[in-house]
């Protein structure tokens, strides 16, 4: 049985790369309270719990796909688009931190965030979302 489950994860490394980077940036944001400090109206919103579990459900999702037997495109073009989704917005955010609050250190963790995006679109124009 482990010997399936781990063939399943490498038949797609990166979906697991992917979603591995993903559960891992979302307990870093569920688990801090203070990682958003920009826009100061929506920094209520922004540091919810909500925000950092739904990154982590869509990277565990992405694990899980990954390890399936059975893969189902719907459910891959799902994961996918909910990936990007998240990561632009995150990315959108971050650099906003960068420019108006003039923390140009977080510029590191936008072009961190565009090239696992640009892993992400390359992932749905390869694989099965038809």
């Amino acid at each position: 049985m482990w010997n399936q489950i781990k063939r399943q994860l490498f038949d797609n490394p990166l979906h697991l790369i992917v979603g591995t980077v993903m559960t891992l940036i979302g307990l870093e944001l569920w688990l801090s309270k203070t990682y958003f400090f920009w826009p100061p109206q929506a920094i209520f919103l922004l540091n919810d719990d909500i925000v950092g579990f739904s990154c982590f459900l869509i990277g565990t999702g992405l694990i899980i796909w990954s390890a399936s037997p059975r893969k189902t495109a719907q459910v891959n073009k799902i994961l996918l688009m909910l990936a990007s989704m998240f990561m632009t917005l995150l990315t959108a955010i971050e650099f906003g931190h960068a420019i108006f609050m003039n923390h140009p250190r977080i510029f590191s963790n936008v072009f961190a965030d565009a090239g696992l995006i640009a892993i992400i679109w390359y992932i749905a124009r390869h694989s099965d979302t038809q």
